[in-house]
Protein backbone atom coordinates (compact mmCIF):
# COMPACT_ATOMS: atom_id res chain seq x y z
CA UNK A 1 0.00 0.00 0.00
CA UNK A 2 1.41 3.15 -0.98
CA UNK A 3 1.28 6.18 1.82
CA UNK A 4 0.01 9.38 0.77
CA UNK A 5 1.75 12.28 2.31
CA UNK A 6 1.01 16.25 2.43
CA UNK A 7 3.48 18.40 1.68
CA UNK A 8 2.22 19.95 5.38
CA UNK A 9 2.76 17.01 6.90
CA UNK A 10 6.66 17.66 6.65
CA UNK A 11 6.49 20.69 9.05
CA UNK A 12 4.45 18.91 11.59
CA UNK A 13 7.02 16.01 11.91
CA UNK A 14 9.47 18.65 11.89
CA UNK A 15 7.76 20.55 14.79
CA UNK A 16 7.46 16.66 16.22
CA UNK A 17 10.86 16.11 16.54
CA UNK A 18 11.87 19.38 17.94
CA UNK A 19 9.10 19.95 20.50
CA UNK A 20 7.51 17.94 23.52
CA UNK A 21 4.80 16.70 20.63
CA UNK A 22 4.56 13.21 21.77
CA UNK A 23 3.47 11.05 19.08
CA UNK A 24 0.26 10.47 19.61
CA UNK A 25 -0.20 14.01 19.12
CA UNK A 26 1.55 13.91 15.87
CA UNK A 27 -0.63 10.95 15.16
CA UNK A 28 -3.63 13.06 15.95
CA UNK A 29 -2.67 16.07 14.09
CA UNK A 30 -1.65 13.81 10.91
CA UNK A 31 -4.66 11.80 10.69
CA UNK A 32 -7.21 12.73 13.39
CA UNK A 33 -10.49 14.43 12.92
CA UNK A 34 -10.21 17.59 11.84
CA UNK A 35 -11.45 20.74 12.76
CA UNK A 36 -10.31 24.39 11.75
CA UNK A 37 -9.78 26.99 13.52
CA UNK A 38 -11.29 30.47 12.83
CA UNK A 39 -7.75 31.81 11.74
CA UNK A 40 -7.29 28.34 9.58
CA UNK A 41 -10.89 29.06 8.18
CA UNK A 42 -10.06 32.79 7.44
CA UNK A 43 -6.69 31.74 5.69
CA UNK A 44 -9.00 29.50 3.45
CA UNK A 45 -11.28 32.56 2.71
CA UNK A 46 -8.32 34.78 1.69
CA UNK A 47 -6.84 31.97 -0.70
CA UNK A 48 -10.17 32.33 -2.51
CA UNK A 49 -10.19 35.61 -2.86
CA UNK A 50 -6.30 35.67 -4.06
CA UNK A 51 -7.38 32.83 -6.75
CA UNK A 52 -10.10 34.75 -8.27
CA UNK A 53 -8.58 38.02 -7.65
CA UNK A 54 -10.78 41.10 -9.21
CA UNK A 55 -9.65 44.40 -8.00
CA UNK A 56 -11.71 46.30 -5.85
CA UNK A 57 -10.59 49.81 -5.49
CA UNK A 58 -12.05 50.37 -1.65
CA UNK A 59 -10.24 47.77 -0.49
CA UNK A 60 -13.19 45.51 1.03
CA UNK A 61 -13.62 41.80 0.34
CA UNK A 62 -16.06 39.20 1.00
CA UNK A 63 -15.24 35.98 1.16
CA UNK A 64 -17.50 32.65 3.35
CA UNK A 65 -18.31 34.61 6.62
CA UNK A 66 -15.02 37.01 6.92
CA UNK A 67 -14.67 40.74 5.80
CA UNK A 68 -11.04 41.26 4.53
CA UNK A 69 -10.57 44.78 4.97
CA UNK A 70 -6.93 45.70 2.89
CA UNK A 71 -7.25 49.62 2.81
CA UNK A 72 -3.93 50.48 4.74
CA UNK A 73 -2.23 47.87 1.81
CA UNK A 74 -3.98 50.27 -0.98
CA UNK A 75 -2.46 53.33 0.28
CA UNK A 76 1.14 51.87 -0.44
CA UNK A 77 2.83 50.77 -3.59
CA UNK A 78 3.26 47.31 -1.69
CA UNK A 79 -0.02 45.67 -2.78
CA UNK A 80 1.07 46.53 -6.40
CA UNK A 81 3.84 44.17 -5.94
CA UNK A 82 1.53 40.92 -5.37
CA UNK A 83 2.07 38.31 -7.60
CA UNK A 84 -1.13 36.46 -8.18
CA UNK A 85 -0.09 35.02 -11.27
CA UNK A 86 -2.27 34.00 -14.58
CA UNK A 87 -5.69 32.21 -13.56
CA UNK A 88 -4.44 28.88 -15.32
CA UNK A 89 -1.14 29.11 -12.85
CA UNK A 90 -3.04 29.17 -9.82
CA UNK A 91 -4.01 26.56 -7.29
CA UNK A 92 -2.43 23.47 -9.07
CA UNK A 93 -2.65 20.14 -7.31
CA UNK A 94 0.52 17.80 -7.63
CA UNK A 95 1.40 14.15 -7.04
CA UNK A 96 4.81 13.37 -7.10
CA UNK A 97 7.02 10.19 -5.87
CA UNK A 98 10.28 11.27 -4.19
CA UNK A 99 10.76 7.76 -3.08
CA UNK A 100 9.17 4.34 -3.34
CA UNK A 101 5.98 3.98 -1.89
CA UNK A 102 4.87 7.03 -1.31
CA UNK A 103 2.80 9.72 -2.96
CA UNK A 104 3.97 13.22 -2.11
CA UNK A 105 0.78 15.68 -2.60
CA UNK A 106 0.63 19.48 -2.41
CA UNK A 107 -1.18 22.20 -3.70
CA UNK A 108 0.66 25.03 -5.28
CA UNK A 109 -0.78 28.17 -4.65
CA UNK A 110 0.93 29.75 -7.54
CA UNK A 111 2.92 28.18 -10.05
CA UNK A 112 4.92 30.75 -12.75
CA UNK A 113 7.35 29.37 -15.33
CA UNK A 114 10.41 31.02 -12.69
CA UNK A 115 9.06 30.56 -9.23
CA UNK A 116 6.86 28.87 -7.39
CA UNK A 117 4.67 31.24 -5.10
CA UNK A 118 2.51 30.49 -1.74
CA UNK A 119 0.01 32.96 0.02
CA UNK A 120 0.43 33.05 4.06
CA UNK A 121 -2.19 34.76 6.21
CA UNK A 122 -0.74 35.72 9.79
CA UNK A 123 -1.35 37.54 12.72
CA UNK A 124 2.12 37.89 13.87
CA UNK A 125 5.12 37.62 11.26
CA UNK A 126 8.15 35.44 11.95
CA UNK A 127 10.42 35.16 8.57
CA UNK A 128 12.05 31.72 10.75
CA UNK A 129 9.34 30.25 10.83
CA UNK A 130 9.27 30.00 6.81
CA UNK A 131 12.94 30.14 6.43
CA UNK A 132 13.08 27.13 8.54
CA UNK A 133 10.10 25.23 6.98
CA UNK A 134 9.97 21.67 4.80
CA UNK A 135 7.30 23.34 2.45
CA UNK A 136 9.02 25.16 0.22
CA UNK A 137 11.86 22.79 -0.38
CA UNK A 138 9.57 19.98 -0.94
CA UNK A 139 7.76 22.06 -3.57
CA UNK A 140 10.90 23.56 -5.59
CA UNK A 141 12.24 19.08 -5.70
CA UNK A 142 8.77 18.51 -6.71
CA UNK A 143 8.25 21.17 -9.44
CA UNK A 144 12.32 20.99 -10.44
CA UNK A 145 12.29 24.76 -9.82
CA UNK A 146 15.08 27.12 -8.09
CA UNK A 147 13.04 29.78 -6.66
CA UNK A 148 9.94 29.90 -3.69
CA UNK A 149 8.41 33.31 -2.72
CA UNK A 150 6.49 33.68 0.07
CA UNK A 151 4.02 36.49 0.46
CA UNK A 152 2.84 37.13 3.43
CA UNK A 153 -0.16 39.37 4.33
CA UNK A 154 0.11 39.89 8.14
CA UNK A 155 -3.66 40.73 9.59
CA UNK A 156 -4.83 41.52 13.49
CA UNK A 157 -5.26 38.00 15.17
CA UNK A 158 -8.60 35.77 14.04
CA UNK A 159 -10.28 34.91 16.57
CA UNK A 160 -13.60 34.09 15.99
CA UNK A 161 -15.63 34.22 12.94
CA UNK A 162 -17.36 36.49 10.81
CA UNK A 163 -15.39 39.31 11.82
CA UNK A 164 -13.44 41.63 9.87
CA UNK A 165 -10.00 40.82 8.81
CA UNK A 166 -7.98 43.83 8.65
CA UNK A 167 -4.81 43.16 6.86
CA UNK A 168 -1.96 45.78 7.96
CA UNK A 169 1.15 44.58 6.18
CA UNK A 170 2.46 42.57 3.68
CA UNK A 171 5.98 40.88 3.48
CA UNK A 172 7.73 38.54 0.34
CA UNK A 173 10.28 36.04 1.31
CA UNK A 174 12.33 34.45 -1.62
CA UNK A 175 14.04 30.93 -1.19
CA UNK A 176 16.40 29.15 -3.43
CA UNK A 177 16.98 25.61 -4.03
CA UNK A 178 20.72 24.33 -2.68
CA UNK A 179 22.86 21.52 -3.22
CA UNK A 180 21.54 18.29 -1.91
CA UNK A 181 17.80 19.78 -1.17
CA UNK A 182 16.17 16.96 -3.30
CA UNK A 183 18.25 14.64 -1.07
CA UNK A 184 17.11 16.41 2.21
CA UNK A 185 13.58 16.06 1.49
CA UNK A 186 13.60 12.70 0.79
CA UNK A 187 15.39 12.05 3.39
CA UNK A 188 12.49 13.53 6.13
CA UNK A 189 10.04 12.03 4.00
CA UNK A 190 11.56 8.29 4.41
CA UNK A 191 11.69 8.90 7.98
CA UNK A 192 7.92 10.07 8.29
CA UNK A 193 7.25 7.30 5.74
CA UNK A 194 8.74 4.83 8.43
CA UNK A 195 6.33 6.21 11.25
CA UNK A 196 3.42 5.72 9.18
CA UNK A 197 4.22 2.31 8.15
CA UNK A 198 4.84 1.63 11.48
CA UNK A 199 1.32 2.97 12.67
CA UNK A 200 -0.38 1.01 10.09
CA UNK A 201 1.66 -2.12 11.79
CA UNK A 202 -0.29 -1.10 14.66
CA UNK A 203 -3.78 -1.07 13.17
CA UNK A 204 -4.11 2.92 13.47
CA UNK A 205 -6.14 4.10 10.20
CA UNK A 206 -3.82 6.75 8.06
CA UNK A 207 -6.36 8.56 6.42
CA UNK A 208 -7.46 12.23 7.82
CA UNK A 209 -11.07 11.75 9.08
CA UNK A 210 -12.64 15.45 8.29
CA UNK A 211 -15.34 17.36 10.71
Amino acid sequence: MRNRVSVTHLDSYQYFLDSDMTEQELYDRLFGAYTPTPAMSAGTAWHKILENYLRNPSGIYQQDSFTFDISKLNDTDEVQVVNLGKPWEREQKHVVQLIDGVDLVGKIDVETPYAVIDHKLTGSYNPERYLNAWQWRAYLAMRGKNRFIYQVFECKPVTKYGQVVEIKDYHTLDMYAYDGMIDDVKDCLNDLNNLINKWRSEGLSCKRVYK
